[in-house]
């Protein structure tokens, strides 16, 4: 019998196959590792949750109030609203009413600028004197929004109509295109200039001729009618959060009411803040609709009546610095507050000052009002009306 002769080639091939198998037989081993330990722990967090689950409830549900609950919280609602003490202090409007003088800026009210003056060309502009308002067909819906803590958030949204009657002492009314030479408009210095082109919007060469015609203060009165809404939110919290019948009380109420015309968000001014001051005092208090972390807004719940603002009660003793509106680019604003009575806003800062007078409510409570409305809502006979109002309760001492 021979014998077989093994060479080098015999001997690679050899370590090869040994070398393979041996890959072969530590992958396996790994992929069984792992799966051996997928099933440890798969089996591992089974038994953690039936050893959890055994023996206990499942979770309480959130609260949600009852109807007795709502019935309460409504009922005190019409309390604060019908009380003696607290008359009205729910459903107030402080813009529904007369503004007997309208003073204004001609230059905020008939500005000289391309847009102006095109609307000139195309609309007749009427002069305010005197603004009257009043509401009807008020309707209030109450939204209440129980909170898993045991309180409750109410939205009161009063939706009304209403007409705007603007009494007008003059109207303004477009006549015709005048061209006149450069070596004229150089003989005359700027105030000769405007009382020799009397009545006209001076463009370059051009000049846009119009008339104004004055009138007695109630010989024209436009008449819009209108619809709109107000926001205003509370808190309530009960005494004895595990007493039955729960016996509720008013614990924070929003920064203030915000009325709006028309009813249709994107179609009525926005009012984006308000900056305030005491008379002779550096620090200004500073009010948004949407509040920051800082400053006093609108939308925000603050506990009532501790966190509401305090000022001094001397003549003249609030300055409005600013206000800052969002209008269409094309338009002006017409400023008013209010504070049992209505101030015409030409101008802001020193020029503002209104003085407070102390509430009828608790703690002399009052409401200090902001209204803006647009020019065209006044200046135009065919533009709707159109108005936007903080209405912010204040302590006056």
């Amino acid at each position: 019998m021979g014998r077989v002769r093994w060479n080098s080639s015999h001997l690679v091939e050899v370590g090869k196959y040994k070398a393979e198998n041996m890959s072969i037989f530590r992958k396996g081993t790994t992929v069984c590792k792992w799966v051996l330990l997928d099933l440890l722990i798969s089996a591992l967090v089974v038994s953690v949750l039936i050893f959890n689950s055994c023996g206990r409830l499942p979770p309480e549900e959130f609260w949600t109030g009852d109807s007795q609950d709502s019935t309460s919280i409504k009922n005190l609602i019409v309390y604060y609203d019908t009380s003696a003490s607290w008359r009205g202090f729910l459903s107030s409007f402080d813009f529904e009413g007369r503004i007997d003088t309208i003073r204004y800026s001609v230059t905020r009210v008939f500005p000289n600028s391309e847009v102006a003056s095109l609307e000139f060309k195309i609309k007749q502009a009427y002069g305010p004197a005197w603004l009257d308002i009043s509401l009807s067909d008020k309707r209030t819906d109450t939204n209440i929004v129980f909170i898993y803590d045991t309180s409750a958030t109410v939205e009161l949204i009063t939706k009304f109509k209403g007409v705007a009657r603007i009494g007008c002492d003059s109207v303004r009314r477009y006549l015709k295109d005048t061209i006149i030479g450069n070596d004229t408009l150089m003989l005359f210095g700027a105030w000769a200039k405007k009382q020799f082109l009397r009545d006209s919007v001076i463009r370059g060469e051009t000049v846009w001729v119009y008339d104004s015609l004055v009138q007695g203060p109630d010989s024209i009165v436009l008449v819009k009618e209108f619809d709109g809404q107000v926001w205003r939110s509370l808190h309530f919290e009960p005494e004895d959060k595990k007493g039955s019948p729960r016996i509720w009380k008013l614990s924070r109420i929003s920064g203030g009411a915000s009325a709006r015309i028309p009813d249709n968000e994107d179609d009525a001014p926005y009012n984006y803040r308000a900056i305030v001051k005491e008379k002779n005092k550096v620090k200004a208090d500073t009010i948004l609709n949407r509040p920051d972390t800082i400053h006093y807004g609108i939308h925000r719940l603050y506990k009532f009546p501790d966190s509401v603002y305090s000022y001094g009660a001397t003549q003249d003793s609030l300055e409005i610095s600013q206000i800052y509106p969002i209008l269409n680019p094309q338009d002006t604003a017409l400023y008013f507050a209010y504070c049992d009575k209505f101030y015409s806003l030409t101008s802001f800062g020193a020029g503002a000052r209104l003085k407070l007078t102390a509430g009828g409510y608790p703690e002399n409570i009052n409401f200090l009002s902001f209204i803006i409305c647009p020019r065209q809502s006044l200046i135009y006979k065919k533009s709707p009306f159109k108005l936007r109002v903080w209405q912010i309760p204040v302590k006056v001492q």
